[in-house]
């Protein structure tokens, strides 16, 4: 009987040993797909691009230093967390797409904005004087003299460079989507109704943030298409009037949804393509708007 309790006993060791082991194979074996392999983690992805833990450190930095921010409390590390995500972003996504769109800084431009002829924002945070409030040139020529031996006062102007130079891009941007040039603009939404109203930019109550470009996409592109889930946990987001606050109203002429694609009309919604997968009872279940079927409704797969 004690032999047998011994047994029982190192078998039990043996199997926990043996369960280990493979668990730790396992956790093993996600290293590389979680983005753990190595002493540089994975923090994120950008189009595609990943993002590794010290180069969205070197960037958190770098903004904390310019910025004077602190992380005193949670919202000052919060926003210089955002700020980090949006240079990363501007980086991987904005200056790409800027230079297929080929808006681009011109060098008589810069010295422009270096000058004050041209005002920059960044420029101006780093070189207004406190005192009165003015753009001070003559900071900007002790700074460059400055540059000339000191290599970080020329690392530190080489990215004040490219910060103005991102904003004179945006600046030109939204140029374009202000002045009607942009024919069409795909938004995701929290919220759109039967009226073509928007709301895509806050939840009372929650964290805010912020309208961005989306309202000049809606007021400036000729064309504005939705597309997002149909549903939200369950709950609709199509309604007969948005309930959350508005980010543009009757701006949307098309939703599209893993369920239907729909039209805004004068009259209301009008489904014009449905995804074979559902009914168009299911649809109107997971609709809070009422809709009309159109006549040739369409496969949502031809």
């Amino acid at each position: 009987m004690a032999s047998l309790n011994t047994l029982r006993t190192k078998f039990g060791i043996v199997l926990s040993i043996i369960i280990a082991l493979a668990l730790l194979a396992f956790i093993l074996s996600l290293k590389t797909e979680m983005g753990f392999s190595g002493n540089d983690p994975r923090v994120g992805v950008i189009d595609g691009e990943k993002i590794n833990y010290s180069e969205y450190y070197d960037q958190y930095e770098q903004i904390k230093a310019q910025s004077g921010v602190q992380e005193n409390d949670e919202q000052q590390a919060a926003m210089l967390a955002n700020a980090t995500w949006q240079s990363l972003i501007s980086k991987y996504v904005m200056t790409p797409g800027f230079e297929r769109l080929g808006l681009r800084v011109t060098e008589p431009e810069r010295m422009a904005m270096i000058s004050g002829e041209q005002p920059s924002q960044t420029l101006y945070n780093a070189f207004a004087d406190p005192r009165t409030g003015t753009y001070n040139v003559a900071a900007i020529s002790d700074f460059l003299a400055q540059a000339e031996t000191n290599p970080q006062a020329a690392q530190a102007w080489t990215q004040l460079n490219e910060q103005a130079r991102a904003e004179r891009e945006m600046q030109k941007y939204f140029g374009l989507i202000r002045g009607g040039h942009v024919d069409a603009c795909f938004l995701g939404a929290l919220e759109v109704d039967a009226q073509g109203n928007l709301a895509n930019w806050i939840i009372p109550g929650k964290k805010m943030p912020g309208m961005g470009g989306a309202m000049d996409l809606c007021v400036g592109a000729k064309h504005c298409i939705v597309c997002m889930e149909h549903t939200a946990k369950g709950n609709p987001k199509i309604f007969e009037k948005c309930r959350l606050p508005l980010t543009a109203s009757h701006c949307v002429n098309k939703i599209i949804t893993e369920m239907c694609v729909f039209e805004v009309t004068d009259k209301g919604l009008l489904m014009t393509e449905i995804n074979p997968e559902f009914t168009v009872d299911q649809i109107k279940e997971a609709t809070a708007a009422p809709f009309e079927v159109a006549v040739d409704l369409k496969s949502m797969l031809d």
